[in-house]
């Protein structure tokens, strides 16, 4: 079954925008991120899945030629171009899980790795869950990455949460550091627990981000968005098929192809955080 596109929108925003004018922090094909005096990220991009509780999808705008953004309470600017936001379609990044069969639903999520593993990177988190793929992981670098990442985890399944988080804070390569991938995927998958198991889980979540920020102001809005429970778009469209028992292949592959391990990583974190039944 192919995603199930939640809108198609010509321009959409987040429902969580952050007010004030933004100076370009980074750029990508795909996105632009904008940054404020108190380190806030917006983006701006051209890729419906990309969409996030603090991002702008316009359809078909070069991103090249994106250079600047200011926010206002009315209004959206971007190269000086105003739009006015009560015309605009606004993207709910809340997902709940409203009926959820939990015992199919984890079912389904646990097993993923094991049913699809061609869809996960070998270098991901993934090892995790499925310890057959450490064999990804022989020397150098990598070897180190693995046995510094097993060590956290162990202590996470311990119950040494936060120790276990320090110890994943920052590991990995790339932008977005595959231990904050993974971390942000357990606050994601915290949401779920307390959702569907009606355990306030909002302490220990609060304990894990503040444990977790640092200095990458991209890594910071990631985890505050997994924080808040709030979805970006491929991933919520995933787990709107998930939840319902759909077939989701195209929706999983989607997901996990996001930065070369970033999604694969999330998504490890989320499964181990249920599997682990992670504070409760």
């Amino acid at each position: 079954m192919k995603s199930t596109q939640l809108f198609f929108p010509e321009i959409a925003i987040g429902d969580q925008l952050p007010v004030g004018h933004f100076t370009i922090h980074s750029r990508f094909n795909r996105v632009v991120n904008f940054i404020n005096s108190s380190n806030q990220i917006v983006f701006v991009t051209n890729v419906i899945e990309n969409l996030a509780f603090n991002g702008v999808f316009i359809k078909n705008v070069d991103i090249l030629q994106v250079e600047s953004i200011a926010i206002e309470n009315d209004s959206i600017i971007i190269n000086s171009q105003p739009f006015a936001r009560s015309g605009l379609e606004v993207y709910n990044s809340l997902f709940e899980y409203k009926n959820v069969e939990s015992y199919k639903f984890e079912n389904r999520i646990l097993n993923l790795i094991e049913t699809q593993p061609e869809l996960f990177s070998e270098k991901s988190l993934a090892f995790l869950i499925i310890p057959e793929r450490e064999k990804y992981f022989s020397s150098g670098f990598d070897l180190h990455f693995m046995l510094n990442s097993k060590k956290g985890a162990e202590l996470i399944g311990n119950g040494d949460i936060i120790g276990g988080v320090k110890i994943l804070k920052g590991t990995g390569y790339g932008l977005t550091p595959a231990g904050d991938d993974f971390i942000a995927g357990m606050l994601w998958g915290l949401h779920y627990l307390t959702e569907c198991y009606g355990v306030d889980l909002s302490k220990l979540r609060n304990e894990i981000f503040d444990a977790s920020k640092g200095k990458n102001e991209l890594v910071n809005s990631f985890l505050l968005q997994a924080k808040l429970g709030r979805y970006f778009y491929s991933f919520k469209n995933f787990l709107s098929l998930s939840v319902h028992n759909l077939s989701g292949y195209e929706s999983l592959k989607e997901l996990l192809s996001i930065g070369a391990t970033s999604g694969a990583d999330m998504l490890s974190g989320y499964i181990f955080t249920i599997k682990h039944k992670v504070g409760l």
